[in-house]
């Protein structure tokens, strides 16, 4: 009697640590279902919309003009020739005016645009041929999550020597990705940048 005793504890025991078990994967299945869906929740929460700006310069003007730019979320900004690429933006084409193209031009985008503000800037590098005073198309656009385009600005600016940078846009988008607020008021980004790194604002070729 002890022995059928002790084999019916032993089976109850048995029956139990199966429960536990059971329910502890139970839990662990459960828990992985609800971090899985909330990363599938923050995923489709993107804001959608994109961005693109296009800077061109004449030919003949030997000069590096480059693109700097800032926007929200931005997580190593400024963009720009050093840092090409960061979260959410970056740049596509980066020229030094070197004659390896018909055209002098660089291309940048942002996406999954976020509210706050955006700073856009054009820079005289350099130059070889002292072709000063350049003229720098600038066209901004950006596409909401409502596939409407806006047009932020299509004008061109006047580099006129070595260093010079100038502020082509500076806006403030909504939670709606509508446009609140535009201004030239410079802010400068080679400045802190150049600063920051023990650098000149500009002089010579890369």
């Amino acid at each position: 009697m002890r022995t059928k005793g002790l084999v019916t504890t032993l089976y109850a025991e048995n029956d139990l640590l199966k429960s536990l078990l059971a329910c502890f994967f139970i839990a662990v299945a459960l828990l992985l279902a609800v971090e899985h869906k909330k990363a599938s929740d923050e995923d489709s929460q993107t804001k959608g919309g994109n961005l693109s700006v296009y800077i061109e310069w004449p030919y003949e003007h030997d000069v590096d003009v480059d693109l700097w730019f800032e926007y929200p979320e931005c997580d190593a900004c400024p963009v720009m020739y050093a840092n090409l690429q960061a979260r959410k933006g970056w740049i596509g084409r980066d020229d030094t005016g070197n004659g390896v193209s018909l055209q002098n031009n660089e291309n940048a985008m942002v996406y999954d645009l976020a509210p706050g503000e955006y700073v856009f800037n054009i820079h005289a590098w350099g130059e070889r041929n002292h072709k000063f005073p350049v003229p720098v198309f600038v066209e901004i656009k950006y596409r909401d999550k409502e596939n409407r385009t806006h047009t932020v600005t299509k004008e061109t600016f006047v580099l006129n020597k070595t260093g010079d940078e100038i502020t082509a846009a500076r806006f403030v988008l909504d939670k709606n990705q509508k446009l609140v607020s535009q201004s030239k008021v410079f802010k400068s980004l080679v400045g802190p940048y150049k600063k920051a790194q023990g650098e000149g604002t500009g002089g010579y070729f890369r």
